[in-house]
Formats: C-alpha cells, sequence, structure tokens
C-alpha cells in the first residue's frame, strides 16, 4: 500500500477514535491501582522480563520501571480501562515505523509480550481488564528527578540532522516547519504579544 494512503487511513482511524466521546472518559480517571509486586508479576509472566517494580508518574497510566540484573529493562505501563485499543494500536504503529525508518533514532521501542503481541489484558481486583504495555527503557535521568523545563526548551531542536526529513508527518501544519524539529510551534499557534 502506498505510504501516503496508508497514513491517511491511519491517521482517519485516530482522528475517529479520538473524538469518540468514550475516549473523553480517559482523562476524567484516574491511574489503576496494582501493586508493585504486581507489576512485577506482569513483566515476568507478560513480557519475560524478571526484576523488581519502581512505580513512575503517570496522568492515565500507571507505569512502573522493571530493572532486571542484565540490561537497561523496560518501562511497564498498566492504562486505563477507558483507553482505546485503537489508540494504542496508532502509536505502536508509529512507534514500530519509527524503528523500521531509522533504527538510530532514540525512542522507546515496543516490547512484544511471550506471545508477540504489543500489549495483553490484566485485571484488577473488581475482575475490570486493563491494557498491559511494555517499552524498552530509553537510558537517561527519569523525568520524576527532573526539574520542569524552561519554556524555551521547548522550541530546540533534536541533534540528529535532518531526521525530520524522513518522518512523514513532520511536514504537516501542527508539526511546524519542517526543518524547525518536532517541539517548534508553527508561527500561526505561537502566542502574540499584546
Amino acid at each position: 500500500m502506498c505510504f501516503k494512503v496508508w497514513r491517511a487511513a491511519i491517521g482517519f482511524a485516530y482522528l475517529r477514535a479520538m473524538t469518540d466521546p468514550k475516549s473523553l472518559l480517559a482523562l476524567e480517571t484516574s491511574p489503576p491501582c496494582f501493586s508493585a509486586e504486581a507489576a512485577a508479576a506482569f513483566a515476568r509472566d507478560i513480557f519475560g522480563i524478571d526484576g523488581p517494580a519502581k512505580p513512575l508518574y503517570g496522568e492515565r497510566d500507571q507505569n512502573f520501571r522493571i530493572t532486571p540484573a542484565q540490561g537497561p529493562g523496560i518501562i511497564l505501563k498498566i492504562l486505563s480501562p477507558t483507553e482505546l485499543e485503537s489508540a494504542v494500536d496508532f502509536q505502536t504503529i508509529v512507534l514500530d515505523h519509527i524503528q523500521a525508518m531509522d533504527p538510530s533514532l532514540p525512542v522507546p521501542r515496543v516490547r512484544r509480550t511471550l506471545a508477540g503481541d504489543a500489549y495483553a489484558f490484566v485485571k484488577d481486583a473488581a475482575d475490570t481488564p486493563h491494557m498491559v504495555r511494555a517499552l524498552d527503557f530509553q537510558p537517561g535521568r527519569v523525568m520524576d528527578d527532573v526539574e520542569p523545563p524552561l519554556p524555551c526548551c521547548a522550541t530546540s531542536a533534536p541533534s540528529s540532522p535532518g531526521w525530520t526529513a524522513r518522518w512523514p508527518m513532520s511536514s504537516t501544519p501542527a508539526w511546524g516547519r519542517r526543518s524547525s524539529g518536532i517541539c517548534a510551534p508553527s508561527k500561526s499557534s505561537a502566542p502574540r504579544r499584546r
């Protein structure tokens, strides 16, 4: 399938999912409430990663860093029961596409389950199903340990020259000027001074 047709189809499905009134429920819910021990068991049984679970902040998801004896580990994400599968599928497609186009880019990689899926389902104490997914941990400072950035930091472009040319969505108006990077606002979205 032509990439433009594929991108349009995926974009339309994502837009439809995000404008579905049910998707707004995710903004009204708190993150799930699983114990660190349960998260470590999910990581071991579903993803094959054995190690302790350290809770991380999450606005809608419950996140844990799982650190095995060898390697950097994973970020385990237990999603809200209101999270749409189509939104998670879209995120997975985008991350897989980035990996295929430029594996050197420092973005999280989707860690597949032992069954080869992008996510699985677990149930809480009330028997409510939650999607659970994992991303490879990216070395660096965990944002829980970092002070909020200054507003000027939002316009800094990635250090890999020309990477936006390989990223097809970076040329859309919402992403700003093509050469300015993913974080730069477009001129029309910049705040006006009075």
